[in-house]
């Protein structure tokens, strides 16, 4: 993708004068629809920097990325050293923005947020970070052996360090449901959230047991979980939990990451590149999603430690090819 004028004069060996660049590169975000996440992955510069170019905050910017930036436009970027294996610890992905926006207005209005969708897109991280960041928020994990009204209204009561020991469901509702009125009585000012992520494994005692949480505790409620989860709640067909279905204030699908969440993703990684880049968005929109995407970089990274170099679409494909991934 080569530029038909060049203007010369520019800033140490960059060849095109900076105001000319600034204009190409925004005319490639007007035009083509590229975003500032997707550049900064595939030119391999700084996002914040770039956002304070283009803003026109930064009269002074780094010569070193106004080259990358030109030869990204050339179609001949290099890519930005490689960076430690460990995943990030959390990205802020355009989804997970989504997650968090339901999140709060459950929160805030209160009503039940229903977020479902395929595996991989990041809901369980971005309910994870939610709860860890904000007061008066309790997660409680669905499985194959915690899905009935008793064992969730435990896992809920440990949120409280109050650990019931009748097995009756109805004695270890009214201690949950006090643990909960207390909580929010000393914070009046922020309303409560209870979230039940891997909700397609609840019984439908426990859906409508979570549900009553909402109408005498006056807390959202967040049901997360898959396709079926949303179907018995009220999808299409007529909804199996009507009580729940008709209280519904917000419901978001996640189909697949976005790629602005696999953009985000690299840059958290370090790794760039056109071809690096194409091939990570392929791999993410596979079943498995993100969390597959992981599993494929992870390797790539490991490979380009041990030859002290950056990561590159080879070393992504080969670990690729070890998941039994061929593009």
């Amino acid at each position: 993708m080569k530029l038909a004028t060049v203007d010369k004069g520019g800033v140490g060996d960059v060849g095109m004068s900076p105001y000319s660049l600034r204009r190409s590169v925004r005319r490639m975000m007007a035009e083509e629809g590229f975003s500032p996440h997707r550049i900064t992955v595939e030119a391999g510069v700084n996002r914040a920097e770039l956002t304070a170019w283009l803003e026109d905050r930064d009269k002074a910017p780094q010569p070193v990325m106004l080259e990358k930036l030109e030869s990204w436009l050339a179609g001949d970027s290099e890519r930005a050293p490689t960076v430690p294996l460990n995943s990030p610890p959390w990205v802020e992905t355009p989804t997970a923005v989504k997650i968090m926006d339901a999140l709060d207005y459950a929160r805030y209005t209160p009503t039940i947020a229903v977020i479902y969708g395929s595996a991989g897109v990041g809901k369980t991280k971005a309910l994870g970070h939610f709860a860890e960041t904000r007061p008066n928020t309790w997660l409680v994990t669905a499985s194959p052996c915690c899905h009935t009204t008793t064992s969730i209204l435990g896992e809920l009561l440990d949120r409280f360090d109050a650990y019931g020991s009748a097995q009756r469901a109805d004695v270890l509702y009214r201690e949950a449901l006090r643990c909960v009125r207390n909580r929010t009585r000393v914070d009046s000012d922020i309303n409560g959230l209870l979230i039940i992520d891997e909700a397609q494994h609840l019984k439908p005692p426990a859906y409508d047991t979570i549900r009553a949480f909402l109408d005498q505790a006056d807390v959202g409620i967040a049901y997360a979980g898959n396709e079926e989860m949303y179907s018995r709640i009220g999808g299409k067909k007529k909804s199996s939990l009507p009580q729940i279905s008709s209280r519904v204030g917000i419901r978001v699908k996640l189909s697949q990451p976005e790629p602005g969440d696999v953009d985000m993703i690299m840059e958290a990684h370090g790794i760039s590149g056109r071809k690096e880049r194409e091939y990570c968005q392929w791999v993410a929109s596979l079943d498995g999603g993100l969390r597959l995407l992981d599993h494929v970089i992870r390797p790539a990274k490991l490979s380009a430690m041990s030859e002290n170099t950056a990561v590159s679409v080879s070393m992504l494909k080969a670990a690729g090819k070890v998941l039994g991934i061929e593009s």
